[in-house]
C-alpha cells in the first residue's frame, strides 16, 4: 500500500494543479474578453406579400454613445466596427454571430439588385441611387444621348431606373447576454397590440417586417393612329427623385429625368410601358412630363411627343403604384415608308420633330 501511495500522490498532485490552472485560465478569458453574441433574424413578409427578392442583407450600426465595449474590470476596451453586414441567400433569414453586446440600429433590404449604387456607411447617411444614363439608353445602350429634354428640365441629370427594393429600418436594438430588446411591428399588428411597447426575446430573435421601398409606375397611351409605321420607341419622365435614404425613407430633393422602355401593342392600338423609380418628392411642385420618342419608317424619322402628367403623378392614391393614362395620339402619316426602318438612327437634337399634348385628369 505504501508503494501505491507513493505512486498516486504525485499523479494526484499534477492533476489537481492542472485543474486549478485550467480553472484560472478559463475564468480570466471570460473575465477580460467580450462575450460575442449570436442573433437570429426572421423576415416576416406580411407588409409585402407579393415581394420577390432573391436574398436580403442586414446592417447593424452601433449607436454613437454606446460604441465601445469595456471589460468588467476595466482592463480592456474594444471599439465596435462602424457597422456589421450580414447577407442571406434567402428571404427567410438565419443566424448571425460575432456581434459585440450593446445598442444598435438596423437597416435591411434585398441584396439582389444590379443597377442600384450605395453610399454612406452610417445609419443616417446610407443611401441608394443609380448611375447617370441617356434618354435613348433603353434602345441604344449608354452611348446615344442626343434627344430633347422636357420643357424646364433641360438642366436635370438623366439617371437610370433602380431595381425594385424592399426593406425596413429599426431605430434601436439592444443586444445583451440575457436577450434582445427592440421596438418594431408590422403595419397592421392586430387589435390590442401596443406598438410602442418593446419586444423582448430571451432567445435573441429579431423579427423584421420589410415593405416596398421603390415605386412601380406603368403607363398606357391609348388610341394611337399610324402605329404600324413606327419602328422603335422609348420614353422618359422628368421631375423625379434620384435617391432614397434607407433609415428615414426620405427621397432626395434633386430633380432628375429617368428613361425607360416603350412598346407598341398593335392589337389594341396602344403604347405601353412600366418602370421602377424612387418616386417624386412631395415637396417638389415642379411638373412631370412624359416624353415619348418615336422612330418612323419614312422621313422625317425622329418624333417626340410631350405629355404633362403632373396631375396624375401628384394625385395617385398610392405613391408606390402609379398608373398614367394618355388618350389619343396621332403618329405622323408616312406616305412612302422606307424599307430600311430598322437601321440605326442617331439624330441630333435639331433633327427631332415635336408635338405637345395636354393630358386631362
Amino acid at each position: 500500500m505504501k508503494t501505491i501511495k507513493r505512486i498516486l500522490t504525485p499523479a494526484l498532485a499534477i492533476v489537481a494543479a492542472m485543474l486549478v490552472f485550467t480553472s484560472c485560465d478559463h475564468k480570466e478569458l471570460c473575465y477580460h474578453h467580450p462575450h460575442y453574441q449570436s442573433l437570429r433574424i426572421v423576415f416576416d413578409w406580411r407588409d409585402a406579400p407579393t415581394a420577390s427578392p432573391e436574398g436580403m442583407c442586414v446592417y447593424l450600426f452601433p449607436i454613437e454613445d454606446d460604441n465601445h465595449f469595456t471589460a468588467e474590470d476595466g482592463s480592456m476596451e474594444i471599439t465596435r466596427p462602424d457597422y456589421y453586414r450580414f447577407d442571406f441567400s434567402n428571404t427567410r433569414g438565419g443566424v448571425v454571430d460575432g456581434i459585440l453586446p450593446g445598442k444598435y440600429r438596423i437597416i435591411t433590404y434585398n441584396n439582389d439588385t444590379d443597377g442600384v449604387l450605395f453610399s454612406g456607411t452610417g445609419w443616417e447617411t446610407h443611401k441608394g441611387f443609380t448611375r447617370e444614363g441617356s434618354l435613348l439608353e433603353p434602345i441604344y445602350g449608354n452611348v446615344a444621348n442626343r434627344a430633347p429634354m422636357a420643357p424646364g428640365a433641360e438642366d436635370q441629370r438623366v439617371v437610370i431606373c433602380p431595381d425594385a427594393m424592399w426593406g425596413v429600418s429599426v431605430g434601436e436594438v439592444e443586444i445583451q447576454e440575457q436577450g434582445v430588446k427592440y421596438t418594431h411591428y408590422p403595419f397592421d399588428p392586430g387589435e390590442g397590440v401596443d406598438t410602442t411597447a418593446p419586444v423582448y426575446s430571451t432567445e435573441r430573435v429579431i423579427t423584421l417586417y420589410p415593405h416596398l421601398l421603390t415605386c412601380f409606375y406603368d403607363y398606357e397611351i391609348r388610341n394611337v393612329s399610324n402605329l404600324e409605321n413606327s419602328v422603335q420607341m422609348c420614353a422618359s419622365l422628368s421631375g423625379m427623385s434620384p435617391e432614397l435614404t434607407f433609415s428615414s425613407e426620405e427621397l432626395g430633393r434633386e430633380l432628375v429625368t429617368i428613361p425607360f422602355a416603350a412598346a407598341p401593342d398593335m392589337s389594341t392600338r396602344r403604347i405601353l410601358g412600366n418602370f421602377v423609380t424612387w418616386g417624386h418628392h412631395e415637396l417638389n411642385p415642379q411638373p412631370h412630363y412624359l416624353i415619348l420618342y418615336v422612330w418612323m419608317k419614312g422621313e422625317p424619322r425622329g418624333w417626340y411627343f410631350t405629355f404633362d402628367v403632373t396631375a396624375q403623378v401628384h394625385a395617385a392614391p398610392d405613391r408606390h403604384y402609379v398608373h398614367l393614362v394618355v388618350n389619343n395620339l396621332d403618329l405622323p402619316v408616312i406616305i412612302n415608308p422606307g424599307e430600311d426602318g430598322e437601321d440605326a438612327f442617331e439624330p441630333s437634337v435639331d433633327d427631332w420633330f415635336q408635338e405637345n399634348h395636354v393630358v386631362p385628369m
